[in-house]
């Protein structure tokens, strides 16, 4: 009889992988159907060329006991299909926080109480400014703040500024503008603490909790595929599952799944920091209205055909641009929503990495032949 890795390697999954790694640690692989991965690889094969590690699959069936062929391992998402989605240098200049109220969103964003750009200063009508101009607002400020690096994403170089007395204190150590520009450089933003809506507070009430929404432009419009809430952890503001939050699926009606996961495939039931329970969670209020604000946003994007929004909910119930991602953890996806990545768009996007794969050959193929004339 096999060994338990050596059968997994006979079903073609990659048993070095950091994932292989994790889903083992998390008691994955309980229960595999050889009928259904056969299946899987007749998929692959006819729409994308080849077989696959099918351990999304696998895991995916023990999860929500559903059989489905047309989901989208790692390595196919970002190495494959995201240069065909995404081409081009332009992530950077979209991912620029600082710019996200000239071209995205003003209304629906969080005020921008001081920017840096390139170590020059702005306030929050992106007028130029004196650096005492800015260190006066700064000051002047009554209430928290949050200082953003504006090229990171994923909840990295994030801090909440508390505000005691007259001072900011970043933890227990007084900041001012100019301690903070030492520590972030010349691209950073400062901005006003916005206050959630009490649902999304309730997990986790000291992280801003959002949600990561993902639309595709496809059939000559932008298409809402899926959505997961993101709840920070142990006391931390940020929410990404990177940081140690947990993602939970939100239903195209609103409602949450009533369990969620880290990022090592966890399972929980109840928020392991204050132990909320997820069943609990009411609807998000109008989510039909924070789709079309998800979809609005990435009109004003035609350079990216995949975006991944954060959006918070606003203590209105109105959506709140954070920030948009166009990589991400697109695996992680399908797992935490029970969603196929693309969709009903699966089979033509596999094919068209099919076909530009096999144009890539042919063109590598005539340039050997050529130089070896």
């Amino acid at each position: 009889m096999l060994k338990t890795v050596d059968y997994h390697k006979s079903l073609n999954i990659n048993t070095e992988s950091s994932l292989y790694k994790d889903l083992i640690r998390a008691g994955w692989f309980r229960t595999i159907d050889e009928n259904h991965l056969e299946d899987v690889q007749k998929f692959f094969l006819e729409h994308y060329g080849s077989e696959i590690d099918p351990s999304i699959h696998i895991i995916f069936n023990e999860l929500y006991g559903v059989k489905k062929v047309n989901l989208i391992p790692n390595e196919i998402g970002r190495r494959d299909a995201l240069p065909i989605l995404n081409p081009g240098t332009a992530s950077a200049f979209f991912s620029d926080k600082n710019l996200y109220d000239l071209f995205l969103t003003k209304d629906h964003y969080p005020v921008c109480l001081v920017k840096c750009v390139e170590g020059d200063y702005f306030n929050q009508d992106n007028e130029p400014i004196s650096k005492s101009s800015a260190y006066k607002l700064f000051f002047e400020n009554k209430k928290d703040l949050i200082v953003k690096h504006s090229y990171s994403d994923d909840g990295k170089n994030i801090e909440l500024l508390h505000k005691r007395g007259v001072n900011y204190y970043l933890g227990e150590s007084e900041v001012n503008l100019n301690k903070i520009k030492k520590a972030w450089g010349d691209n950073f933003v400062v901005q006003k603490k916005i206050k959630q809506h009490t649902l999304m507070a309730s997990p986790h009430p000291s992280s801003v909790n959002t949600l990561r929404m993902v639309t595709l432009r496809r059939a000559n419009k932008i298409n809402y595929i899926l959505t997961h809430a993101k709840f920070g952890a142990e006391g931390s503001i940020k929410d990404n599952s990177g940081q140690g939050g947990i993602a939970v699926a939100v239903h195209e009606d609103g409602s949450f799944a009533d369990f969620g996961m880290d990022k090592k495939f966890n399972l929980y039931y109840e928020h392991p920091t204050t132990n909320y329970p997820f069943n609990k969670l009411p609807s998000i209020p109008n989510y039909e209205e924070v789709i079309a604000f998800a979809k609005m946003l990435h009109k004003k994007i035609p350079h990216k055909s995949l975006a991944s929004w954060d959006i918070a909910i606003n203590h209105d119930g109105s959506p709140i641009f954070i920030e948009v991602n166009f990589a991400g953890a697109l695996m992680h996806y399908q797992f935490r929503t029970g969603s196929p990545l693309f969709g009903e768009f699966t089979e033509e996007i596999l094919k068209e990495i099919k076909s530009f794969k096999e144009e890539k050959n042919i063109a590598l193929d005539k340039y050997i032949r050529g130089r070896n004339a």
